[in-house]
């Protein structure tokens, strides 16, 4: 988050092409959800970032979800979340 309140949210993926991936990056305020992006990777490598302006005095936390699906039907999730950080 810079000083001016500008959260960076973003994710690296990398898709083989064996299956379809959905990316959604999540920013969360004191444990709520305020936003969420969700994108297609392509395949290769793929680098997601947006940006979103928070207000000060509260923590905050980004997660990004990568749901694998084949023929439409989900195959496998990961997830990883960023530290919580206090703006």
């Amino acid at each position: 988050i810079s000083k001016t309140g500008r959260a960076t949210c973003g994710a690296i993926v990398y898709n083989n092409g064996d299956y379809d991936v959905a990316i959604i990056i999540s920013l969360k305020q004191d444990d709520t959800t305020i936003k969420t992006w969700s994108m297609v990777a392509e395949v290769g490598n793929n680098q997601f970032e947006k940006y979103y302006y928070v207000a000060s005095g509260h923590e905050y936390q980004v997660t990004a979800t990568a749901q694998v699906s084949s023929g439409g039907s989900l195959v496998r999730t990961y997830k990883i979340s960023s530290n919580v950080v206090s703006y």
